[in-house]
């Protein structure tokens, strides 16, 4: 499962499996990411639609289900 997965840590940094806890900071980095990398690909209309709070929601759902597992 991926719960069991043991936390692996070098130096200051730690990388574990992400928790609903995470969901806010990983849905801004999700929008903050695709905005700037993609900013001149896709259309402005295709990264308006990049909202924070849609990147919430998916993300609290993904991470609630994993959870579960």
């Amino acid at each position: 499962s991926r719960r069991s997965r043991p936390v692996i840590t070098r130096s200051s940094i730690s990388i574990r499996p992400g928790t609903v806890a995470d969901a806010e900071g990983i849905a801004r980095v999700h929008v903050e990411t695709w905005r700037e990398t993609y900013r001149d690909i896709l259309p402005p209309r295709v990264l308006s639609a990049q909202t924070y709070p849609r990147r919430l929601a998916l993300w609290r759902q993904t991470l609630g289900r994993d959870a579960e597992r």
